[in-house]
């Protein structure tokens, strides 16, 4: 009898893991200008244990190279100031959110992502001061949807 430590759900869910980071590089080869691809290639590296090939420093990369194809993007912005904060780069996670702050709301999410960025800063360097007009703005924008 052969003693299998996992779950067969387990395996499955590992399976898709893999498979999932073989598509995301699979995208950025067919078109290597696509930001969202790399945004995703590099959510898997950060979230993925390094035991199973997961690599903060290579999700930099990914989030850095979408965050410079798509400028515009505010949740590109998001993700590389999360993975500067994991790696401990507090000036670069600094200014990111700060970043964050200055580009225009293109999607209803970007208010809620905009506040996310305050509170990253707040936790960064509580006596930051932000402008009375983009608080309330956020929080105009999230109550009328």
């Amino acid at each position: 009898m052969i003693i299998f430590p996992y779950k067969p759900e387990d395996v499955k869910k590992r399976f898709l893991v893999f498979k999932s980071k073989r598509r995301f590089e699979m995208a950025i080869r067919l078109d290597p200008k696509f930001a969202h691809a790399h945004y995703a290639l590099g959510m898997w590296y950060l979230s993925i244990p390094k035991m199973f090939g997961g690599d903060p420093k290579k999700a930099l990369a990914q989030y850095q190279l979408a965050v410079q194809l798509n400028p515009e993007e505010i949740f590109l912005y998001m993700g590389l100031g999360q993975c500067q904060l994991k790696l401990n780069l507090i000036e670069g996670a600094r200014k990111t959110f700060l970043r964050v702050l200055e580009l225009p709301s293109i999607r209803p999410e970007d208010d809620r992502r905009k506040l996310e960025a305050m509170v990253q800063l707040l936790r960064i360097e509580p006596y930051t001061k932000f402008e009375r007009g983009l608080i309330y703005s956020c929080f105009t924008c999230l109550q009328n949807g």
